[in-house]
């Protein structure tokens, strides 16, 4: 029989209060003002039940695959899917509720000659949905890449190649 979990923060404060699931985040994270500032009651008592008991994790931590059972972890979706895969192969269940939504961007030197044009490009990568075409695909082959690799076993370095791009 599956374990009934939260799907989203306002069931995760509830598993919180009644003592049934912890919610960890790495120490220093930069969104923890925004949620203990925020406008929903979940997210600033998860935000101060974390903050009470010291659920802060090191980076190491908190890049560790393994997840205690009960535990709730707080970060990038995104971040997430390349590390446990999107669903339905995803190994870890990802909630697609939002704490705060943060926007990717680039930076180029003041002075670069073709800045407009750059701008110009990315906008339409993003509005005839390639950017996203190109996180799926890759968040797909970084799950066949973990999946063929044995945990044990040295990974090997090598150069990078056209077929990375």
């Amino acid at each position: 029989m599956y374990e009934h979990f939260p799907k989203n923060f306002e069931e995760l404060a509830e598993f919180v209060k009644e003592g049934e699931y912890k919610v960890i985040m790495p120490k220093g994270t930069a969104y923890m003002k925004d949620t203990l500032n925020s406008l929903k009651e979940s997210h600033v008592f998860i935000a101060e039940t974390v903050v009470r008991n010291d659920w802060f994790v090191t980076m190491e931590d908190y890049n560790n695959p393994y997840i205690p059972s009960k535990t709730a972890v707080l970060g990038s979706r995104l971040a997430f899917y390349f590390k446990y895969g999107k669903a339905p192969l995803s190994t870890k269940y990802i909630s697609e509720d939002t704490l705060k939504f943060a926007k990717n961007s680039m930076m180029v030197n003041k002075r670069f000659c073709c800045k407009k044009q750059i701008d110009c490009i990315i906008k339409k990568i993003n509005k005839f949905g390639l950017f996203k075409r190109i996180i799926n695909h890759e968040i797909h082959r970084s799950g066949i890449r973990d999946s063929k690799t044995d945990s044990h076993s040295e990974c090997k370095q090598r150069g990078l190649s056209l077929d990375d791009t």
